[in-house]
């Protein structure tokens, strides 16, 4: 496809053009917002709450509570000496904080909880690995697109035509061809993973949905897990082993494999990873005692 952009331009006229467009973007999406009422998506959450914040997350709290002895009932425990078993186990994951308690997020760790068994099986994963993996999945959910509510995200996705245009300038400027893909999705996945497609049939267009972009997200770390688990036998300059390589699977996510390969990474300082681990902290693991892998607990919030 031939460039909307001619290859005489120069940088400034090329970041005009950019400028332009973004002003263009923003006023159709802001249109479209209005359109469908989701202006207060971008602008707010709307009317406050009559209850006080102190009230309202003292009811949370309660409500927390009330779920986690549900599933205590229910043969579920807390996970919090470690990682465990091998062999699957059912999972519940509480959300800590209130504010993080949306019908958004609840559907996207649903889809983690009842589609652990059958993911465990397609990518050969251990208890222990599906288990950090949908933690890290949240993880990025919150860093990418603030949990699916960013403005950036909202008009990324309602714009898709201009940010390829985008990225064929800078394509015509740095005269080489592009490669590019556009980022998609509430977790900002490029392509989703081939046994994803085959098992579950989601496809990039459907990224936009929490329990699609949940075990699109899940297999796809999954494939990073595979591929540092590969450069731990083979190419290994960080002496990464079993203990550490959940601190440089999000190296292959974003982008930065080249960093590993370099020796380069330090993912004690990596912005990227230290926000993703501030976003798991919000929340609670619970797995059941059962081991068998007909125990499946499935349950949409």
């Amino acid at each position: 496809m031939m460039s909307v952009f001619a290859p005489g331009l120069g940088s400034v006229e090329v970041r005009a053009v950019r400028s332009l467009i973004g002003i263009f973007a923003f006023f159709i999406a802001m249109t479209s917002a209005f359109a469908d009422g989701q202006a207060s998506f971008i602008f707010g959450r709307g009317p406050q709450d009559s209850l006080a914040a102190s009230d309202l997350g003292a009811l949370y709290q309660l409500k927390l509570n009330e779920e986690m002895y549900d599933a205590r009932n229910q043969g579920f425990s807390e996970l919090t000496r470690g990682w465990g078993a091998d062999d699957y186990r059912g999972l519940r994951i509480f959300i800590k904080k209130r504010s993080l308690q949306t019908k958004f997020n609840r559907r996207y760790l649903a889809a983690l909880e009842s589609s652990k068994h059958k993911i465990m099986k397609i990518y050969g994963l251990k208890n222990d690995e599906y288990n950090r993996l949908a933690l890290m999945a949240f993880g990025i959910l919150g860093r990418e697109t603030k949990f699916g509510t960013s403005a950036r995200y909202f008009l990324k996705e309602n714009m898709q035509p201009v940010v390829t245009a985008v990225k064929q300038a800078e394509a015509v400027l740095e005269q080489r061809p592009m490669t590019a893909v556009n980022s998609r999705g509430a977790t900002q996945i490029k392509k989703v993973p081939a046994l994803i497609q085959k098992h579950f049939g989601i496809q990039t267009a459907h990224l936009d949905r929490p329990d699609s972009a949940a075990i699109a997200t899940i297999g796809f770390l999954a494939d990073c897990l595979k591929e540092m688990k590969t450069r731990i036998r083979h190419r290994n300059p960080l002496s990464m082993n079993e203990s550490n390589i959940y601190d440089y699977i999000l190296y292959s996510y974003f982008g930065s494999i080249r960093q590993i390969v370099r020796g380069t990474a330090t993912p004690e300082r990596n912005l990227y990873i230290q926000a993703v681990k501030k976003h798991i902290s919000n929340l609670i693991l619970f797995e059941s005692m059962a081991d068998s892998s007909d125990y499946v607990f499935v349950r949409i919030r």
